[in-house]
């Protein structure tokens, strides 16, 4: 018996079950479309920020990124700058700061365990009932996204939820806490450079006006010769466990060892100065900084579900399965 089957007959049979072909792709098109308005709409609201990796600019990364994808992978960018920050916006960290500073995000999404009136919790509420915290960084972070352009040094922050304004609001949320989290947590050589030199140059000053407080006291409690009149000096180093002094110095000797003294600290806070400003000015290179590109807009139109690919979707599949399951019976019946 032979297993081809002409074009003829694949007419014959859709012809023949064409009525079936058509209630079979218009009741799996009814499902598709009452099982897509039921559920419910979701708006997604993204924030788009370029990471300024260590001295480089938002146009050097964004051309850089171009060029290695242009010249290929002999071309390659820095990632660490993007990396960094993709990995605080994943951690669970950054999810409880936002949590903790934004308590309307809490409230709605737990309205039944949220008193509005109070901006806590409800009174008396069992213990079982309370989210755990972990619960919580879940819940939120099941509601965002993060993602990172291959080809761009771009990063995209996307909140998605029932409600449009709560997309916003956690996307502006995620955008303030990230920078606070920057801001305060980054530690970076160039930073730590920067405090020490500025403890030092602090305590230097005050030094300086310390040894000028001392210069002028002696002038007006001393008389100054050479000889005569002798005066006993600590030239201990401060801090030291161990006192120095100096004991019959002429008075004269003294002042130019105080003059000196207060010369020396003014030329060493003048370097302290200046390597300060080169401090800050590497700090600032190497500072985990990103640059918005696209703030989160308050979504107009549903993200999803797309109830229109679903339908269509489901006319092509259920005409194609329709044309396969009258094929397989009309060609059983020809072989009986």
């Amino acid at each position: 018996m032979d297993d081809e089957i002409s074009l003829p007959d694949i007419w014959l049979i859709l012809n023949k079950r064409k009525l079936f072909i058509l209630i079979f792709v218009i009741i799996c098109t009814s499902i598709s479309i009452v099982t897509s308005l039921s559920m419910p709409n979701i708006y997604q609201s993204t924030a788009t920020i370029v990471p300024l990796g260590a001295g480089n600019s938002v146009a050097g990364d964004l051309l850089g990124g171009a060029a290695a994808s242009f010249f290929g992978a002999g071309m390659s960018m820095n990632n660490s700058s993007p990396q960094q920050l993709l990995s605080i916006l994943n951690s669970q960290t950054l999810a409880e700061t936002v949590l903790d500073n934004h308590t309307s995000i809490v409230a709605e999404l737990y309205p039944n365990l949220w008193d509005k009136s109070k901006n806590d919790w409800i009174s008396n509420l069992p213990k079982e009932q309370m989210p755990k915290r972990l619960n919580m960084v879940n819940d939120l972070k099941s509601h965002v996204a993060f993602s990172k352009n291959n080809e761009l040094p771009i990063l995209e922050i996307t909140a998605e939820f029932p409600a449009p304004h709560l997309a916003k609001k956690v996307a502006d949320a995620y955008l303030k806490e990230l920078q606070n989290y920057i801001t305060n947590n980054s530690l970076t050589k160039a930073k730590q450079n920067r405090q020490f030199i500025e403890g030092m140059l602090e305590e230097n000053k005050k030094e300086l006006l310390e040894a000028g407080k001392e210069l002028a006291k002696f002038y007006e409690t001393n008389i100054i010769s050479n000889v005569g009149a002798t005066i006993d000096a600590n030239v201990s180093v401060k801090h030291s466990s161990e006192q120095k002094v100096v004991k019959n110095i002429p008075q004269q000797v003294y002042l130019e060892y105080l003059t000196q003294n207060q010369q020396l600290l003014a030329q060493v806070t003048q370097m302290l100065a200046g390597q300060y400003e080169t401090a800050k000015i590497e700090e600032n290179k190497e500072n985990l900084l990103f640059q918005l590109l696209d703030v989160p807009q308050l979504p107009i139109q549903p993200a999803k579900p797309q109830r229109r690919r679903i339908v269509f979707m489901t006319i092509i599949a259920s005409s194609f399965l329709a044309i396969a399951i009258a094929l397989f019976r009309g060609r059983g019946m020809k072989e009986v």
